[in-house]
């Protein structure tokens, strides 16, 4: 991902060609695809719920796996201005703010303007590839983050398996805690699996010619088979590709891996970038990401910095309720390697937690949120010289979200497993969210030897009044 440099470039540029399409137009519908290859599921970025992607389309038709009637639908509503559900995340940010820049804005500024005006233009179900896609291989992960679920990260499917679901949450539309489920896998490396192999064929044929960047995720891609042979691909076929290489790690394991890492992008020529994701440190970032050692993390960061092939390094941090708690020591860690390393060399990008609901920053009581919200304005005041103008909007973005947010995201379970928005009034209200979180966090902590309280010393009073 690139951040544009100005924001009132960005703000000129919207009002002159996403607004004259129309006030809901974004080119990520087209030209931007998040795909889960090992549950077939696929999205118009990270930010929509995933959908099922339909095996005997892509049979035929292997550009499926992202043009799926859905978001073909999704293209017909942002030509006629409509706002789909599904994006939620940008209304809801749009709607607190007008000034404020939405991600529809910074992820369609990159596209072409040609491009934009064909997608408007053509009848929406006109097949058409990404120029940008977000790829997940498998879930094997090291990693059981409190806010992820077994379908995302192994480890979290064997905690399912070994302790059995948790109990008493009634406010997870996904209910990715509360079912067994299957083995998270629809496919495991190994097995035939059509959703891959439509992907390489897709690869193979077009769609290297056409992508500008690729953003490998999972799970963790370094532990995932199919992404070494995606490796494989790039380093004997030098050139034929000129996508940019982007790879989402949660670098939480040891120097070996991620100097087997470095050895393999030697011998390839594309530009690789690294995405990693923190948002508080110590022992904070330790309970919130289950299974990660700080000091290991700050020394792989530093490991990065070193190495030379590495062009740009982009920190993802995910906002919940308990990362929220951390953030501001988070930001005051980021500086400094900026300081070390230059302002651009790390890019921070902010997204915030909405499922499990009862994770979301709304969860906590409203002192609490203008407490945090008053916290990091006082250090962007201080700080700003160190981001860009998009960073910055970022964590403003932030700052309004907390005080200005009143209800919950809401999303429904539909009948192939996958999650859609809805657009009735939100069933739970905040002390439902409250009792969840409480019931979750006690049963984490005894399944993974943790301490909330101990943690999150200054969240205790509150904590314990559930």
């Amino acid at each position: 991902m690139t951040f544009p440099a100005n924001l009132s470039v960005i703000k000129q540029w919207k009002e002159r060609v996403l607004d004259t399409k129309s006030e809901s137009f974004c080119g990520a519908k087209w030209y931007h695809s998040s795909i889960w290859l090992w549950r077939g599921w696929t999205a118009s970025c990270h930010h929509n719920p995933p959908h099922q992607i339909n095996q005997l389309e892509i049979a035929q038709t292997p550009s499926a796996l992202h043009n799926t009637p859905k978001k073909i639908n999704e293209r017909a509503m942002m030509q006629r201005g409509e706002r789909p559900l599904d994006c939620q995340y940008c209304w809801a940010v749009q709607d607190i703010d007008p000034e404020l820049v939405t991600d529809r804005v910074i992820y369609s500024k990159p596209m072409a303007e040609k491009n934009l005006q064909s997608a408007f233009e053509n009848s929406p179900d006109t097949h058409v590839n990404p120029t940008y896609l977000e790829l997940g291989f498998d879930s094997t992960c090291n990693l059981a983050c409190s806010y992820c679920c077994p379908d995302i990260s192994s480890s979290w499917m064997r905690d399912i398996k070994q302790n059995g679901v948790y109990q008493n949450i009634v406010t997870d539309e996904r209910n990715h805690y509360t079912l067994a489920g299957s083995d998270g896998d629809n496919y495991s490396y190994g097995e035939e699996n059509p959703y891959t192999e439509a992907f390489f064929k897709w690869w193979e044929t077009d769609l290297h010619r056409s992508l500008k960047n690729i953003h490998i995720t999972g799970g963790e891609p370094l532990m995932s088979g199919h992404f070494w042979k995606f490796l494989d691909w790039l380093e004997k076929n030098p050139n034929k590709s000129n996508a940019g290489i982007s790879i989402q790690t949660n670098l939480a394991y040891d120097s070996n891996t991620l100097n087997k890492f470095f050895n393999k992008i030697s011998n390839i020529k594309s530009n690789i970038s690294i995405s990693t994701s923190a948002e508080s440190v110590g022992s904070k970032a330790e309970y919130v990401r289950d299974g990660l050692n700080w000091d290991q993390w700050c020394c792989n960061i530093d490991t990065l910095i070193d190495n030379k092939r590495i062009r740009r390094v982009v920190m993802m941090s995910t906002i919940s309720a308990l990362s929220l708690n951390g953030f501001v020591e988070f930001l005051t860690w980021l500086v400094e390697k900026k300081k070390q390393t230059s302002r651009t060399y790390f890019n921070l990008y902010i997204s915030y937690v909405r499922w499990p609901t009862f994770q979301n920053v709304l969860v906590l009581p409203i002192e609490k949120r203008k407490q945090h919200s008053a916290e990091l304005q006082n250090f962007l005041d201080a700080n700003y010289q160190w981001f860009s103008v998009v960073e910055q909007n970022f964590i403003s973005r932030l700052i309004s979200y907390l005080v200005e947010i009143q209800v919950p995201h809401r999303g429904s379970i539909i009948s192939d497993g996958t999650l859609e928005f809805n657009d009735h009034s939100f069933d739970h209200n905040v002390s439902a969210m409250e009792k969840d979180f409480k019931s979750f966090f006690s049963q984490y902590d005894q399944r993974r030897n943790k301490n909330f309280t101990a943690t999150f010393s200054d969240l205790r009073e509150w904590y314990d009044s559930i």
